[in-house]
Parts: C-alpha cells; sequence; structure tokens
C-alpha cells in the first residue's frame, strides 16, 4: 500500500539530495535562498503529486473507489450497477362508457396516498361492457413506484368516458439505483463463490435480477414434508421486489426441473425446445415490527433518531436479523448523537402486537419487517 509522503519527510529528502550534491556545508535551512526558491516549492509539488498517487491507488481498488471509478472496475468482471427504473403494471376500469379510445399517455392516474403518478403506455378501446385494460407506468423512478393491489385508484386527469378503476396487480419492477455500498456488497456476495447448481448459485443469480433487494433460498433434504409445509426433496425460494417473469428466468437457469418447489407464485417459462416449464417461488409477507426507542437525557433530536431507526428496520432483508446494535450504529453514522449530548440509547423489538421487547428480533424466513413506533 502506497503511504502518501508529508511535507516533512519530502523537504528532508531534497536536504539530502542538495547536501550530497553541493556538500555536508550547503545551506539547507529555512531562511537560505535554496529553501525559498527549491525546497519549499519542490517539496510542496512532491507531497501533493504523492497524494495524487495515493487517490489513483484508491480509485482502482474496490474497497475504496467510489461512483463511475468503482462501475468502471467491476464492468471489467462483466457486473453492472442497478439502475433507477420505473414501476410499471396494469391499471383496469369496469365501469367506463363502451368504445370510448384513449391514446398512449392521455391518461394519468394516481396513488391517493401520496400522489404518486402514472401513465398509460398503451392505447386502450373500452370494450363493449365497460371494461379496458392499461399497462401503466410510473413518472418518477424508483421504488417509489411500487404498490400493493387497489392503492392506484384515483384518475388525476380526466378523460371523458373514463369513470374510475385501480390497479388490479401489485407494482414491484421500481428499482432505485444502487448506492456504492449496496453495489459492492452484492458483487462480493455473489463472487464469493463460483456455486451453480445448488442454493448459493440460485441465490446469487436472484440478486443479479434488476428490482430485487433481497431473496431466501432453502430446501428440504427429508423424505417428508416439514414443519414449514415444504414438500420432501424441495426448495423454496422468497423474493423481494423484481417481475414475476425475470425471477422465474433466474431460478430456471439456476435449476434442475426434476426437483419440486414450494410456493404460490407459478411463472410459465419455455426452454430452448419451446417446451414451456413451470417455476414457483414466493414473495415475502410483511411483518410487522413494533419498536421502543429511550433516550437519556430527552433530545431535540428523537423525531430524527426515530426515522432513522425505523429506516433501518424496512431495510432489513426476508428472514434478517433485527439488532439494537445495528440499529444505534445507524443513528451514529447520521450524525444524532455525536455532540447532542445523548448518554443513553435504548431500542427494544417486538414482533408486531406481541408486547415481547428484546433487543434483538429474528425474522422468520418468509417475513420481511415493516417498524412501527410504539411510544
Amino acid at each position: 500500500m502506497y503511504a502518501v509522503k508529508t511535507f516533512e519527510e519530502a523537504l528532508e529528502t531534497m536536504q539530502d539530495s542538495a547536501r550530497e550534491q553541493f556538500g555536508e556545508d550547503f545551506n539547507v535551512s529555512n531562511t537560505s535562498n535554496w529553501y525559498r526558491l527549491i525546497g519549499l516549492p519542490v517539496s510542496l509539488l512532491c507531497v501533493e503529486k504523492s497524494q495524487n498517487i495515493k487517490d489513483l491507488e484508491d480509485r482502482m481498488s474496490i474497497y475504496k473507489a467510489t461512483g463511475t471509478d468503482l462501475d468502471d472496475i467491476l464492468s471489467n468482471f462483466r457486473f453492472s450497477r442497478k439502475q433507477s427504473s420505473k414501476a410499471t403494471g396494469t391499471w383496469t376500469t369496469s365501469n367506463s362508457t363502451p368504445n370510448t379510445v384513449v391514446s398512449i399517455g392521455a391518461l394519468t392516474v394516481e396513488r391517493a396516498t401520496d400522489g404518486i403518478t402514472y401513465k398509460n403506455t398503451n392505447a386502450v378501446t373500452i370494450n363493449s361492457l365497460g371494461v379496458g385494460v392499461f399497462e401503466i407506468e410510473c413518472e418518477t423512478s424508483g421504488t417509489i413506484g411500487n404498490c400493493d393491489i387497489g392503492e392506484i385508484d384515483k384518475i388525476k386527469t380526466p378523460v371523458a368516458g373514463i369513470v374510475s378503476g385501480s390497479n388490479t396487480a401489485a407494482l414491484q419492477d421500481g428499482q432505485d439505483q444502487e448506492t456504492d455500498l449496496e453495489y459492492l456488497s452484492r458483487y462480493l456476495e455473489a463472487s464469493s463463490t463460483e456455486a451453480y447448481w445448488n442454493l448459493d448459485g440460485i441465490y446469487s443469480e436472484l440478486l443479479a435480477v434488476d428490482g430485487v433487494t433481497s431473496a431466501y433460498v432453502n430446501c428440504n433434504r427429508e423424505n417428508v414434508t416439514d414443519s414449514n409445509g415444504w414438500l420432501p426433496h424441495s426448495r423454496i425460494y422468497v423474493v423481494d421486489g423484481g417481475e414475476d417473469k425475470d425471477i422465474a428466468e433466474a431460478i430456471y437457469r439456476k435449476t434442475d426441473r426434476a426437483i419440486a418447489e414450494n410456493g404460490t407464485e407459478e411463472v410459465t417459462v419455455k426452454d430452448i425446445q419451446g417446451i414451456e416449464r413451470v417455476v414457483k417461488f414466493d414473495r415475502p409477507v410483511t411483518q410487522i415490527v413494533d419498536f421502543k426507542v429511550t433516550v437519556l437525557p430527552e433530545s431535540s433530536n428523537i423525531t430524527n433518531i426515530i426515522d432513522t431507526i425505523k429506516s433501518y428496520i424496512d431495510s432489513i432483508s426476508i428472514g434478517g436479523l433485527i439488532t439494537q446494535t445495528n440499529a444505534i450504529e445507524s443513528v451514529r453514522s447520521a450524525g444524532y448523537l455525536t455532540g447532542t449530548g445523548i448518554q443513553s440509547l435504548e431500542v427494544r423489538f417486538a414482533l408486531g402486537g406481541t408486547g415481547s421487547y428484546n433487543p434483538t428480533l429474528q425474522l422468520i424466513y418468509n417475513k420481511k419487517p415493516s417498524g412501527n413506533l410504539v411510544t
């Protein structure tokens, strides 16, 4: 590892070189002409160039590179950063005027809870029953566009003949651009094994799917159905985010169809022979996680602290472990502890409604958390 030269080290090297060239009696003191004309400016230049060399070394390290530098390094391994994308889905009306024609982009619908808007990306003619199915795309990139069934239930730009409607399926394919930390973590996790036809290989393949934020992959090796309800000699995949089709194709690439699969989601993919194959997997179930926060002495930062802890809880992967230590560290990293006079911060967690609070909470394999402050 390259060490940056200090000004003193650079100057000492210059002084030694001058004495070696001009004799031991040559004046290299801080009051000499040599120092003012050569020693000082050249030593400062050496420090600057030394720092430039160190910066270049850091930019070439996956552990220190950021932004486009990290992109450039990992792209050499054919591993790209996940870019932001817009959530897409379908919006259906069943009580509109037959034969109404809606052109592409003419209909803007809205999620009433927060005003996020979506436009239709296909032209639709309402059928004789008053039904029309619109393909919609969020106008804002990122996970903010993802939503559950029925949440997009408001028409923002009225279209003659269109009465009402809502999204008939969840929107899950919107994703935020990966941060440097997320990008590097996914690369290290995916490249930590050369596994292919096993659980590690499937898990790594799922993490690479656009929109997927976390996954759980496991199996039942026994001859009987286990306590989770998994079939004998079967696999289970639980995936958060991403399109059903992309997930199914990722699973198919890494699995043998002769092994049974568990799951309520069934997607048909075609192999290279054109034969249809059914892939099964599950989506996670939201687990409300109650949490209590105690700060001593009371702090004006309490709202920021609570919001940061909730964000930490919500970021935990499927079946993950929630801990007080990591919650407090998230608050510390956000800058809400340093210099605030806070002497004690305690966080406790419980499964929603149970009232059994502990400093750690292990989620079940198919649960993803949603934090809920309890006062």
